[in-house]
């Protein structure tokens, strides 16, 4: 009489394959799936860093009064605290962060500045932006203030010692998978 079907020991083995293809499918697609997310994060900063350079050099003015003289665009990443003491984001020494902005629940902003008549600064928020979860702000970032200026084009970074400044992020839990944006003084963004 002809064998019909299949024995157990080789269903096992077919299973057993299609287990670990499955596995090392998903295990890929995670990891893509992060890079993803970082590639876009620093994608969107680079847009808003793009904005605030095309429109200081365009002198692009929405929010400085008849009686203020337009400053430039600002973009400041915001050093943001966290509930957990042993979190990345409460490892960043508060006296490198940002003097100005970040009051609210943004992770990056974007503003422009005005200087009235007495030489005070007014920063007017334009527009903010919050990080995905777990995507943070690497305390290896070298620069979180870009002031771009009108005058000359060139860009100046609070808390940075250089010619450029640098924001870097990666996944809370996976700091091998990380992405960076550089910002030259004379405003090229990479």
């Amino acid at each position: 009489m002809g064998q019909k079907g299949f024995t157990l020991v080789e269903l096992v083995i077919v299973f057993s394959i299609v287990a670990l293809l499955s596995i090392a499918g998903i295990a890929s697609f995670v990891a893509f799936s992060d890079r993803q997310v970082l590639a876009n994060t620093i994608a969107e900063l680079q847009t808003m860093l793009n904005v605030a350079r095309t429109d200081t050099l365009s002198q692009v003015n929405s929010s400085c009064s008849s009686s203020e003289e337009f400053g430039g665009y600002v973009v400041v990443v915001c050093c943001r605290t966290s509930n957990d003491p042993t979190s990345p984001i409460n490892q960043i020494p508060m006296s490198f962060c940002p003097t100005i902005g970040c009051s609210g629940t943004n992770d990056y902003e974007l503003y422009q500045s005005c200087i009235n008549t007495n030489g005070a600064t007014r920063y007017a928020l334009i527009q903010g932006k919050v990080l995905p979860k777990r995507v943070i702000i690497s305390s290896q970032t070298s620069a979180r203030t870009f002031q771009f200026s009108p005058i000359t084009g060139s860009v100046s970074f609070g808390g940075a010692v250089g010619s450029s400044g640098q924001v870097q992020m990666y996944l809370y839990g996976n700091t091998s998978i990380n992405v960076s944006t550089t910002v030259s003084s004379i405003g090229t963004i990479q």
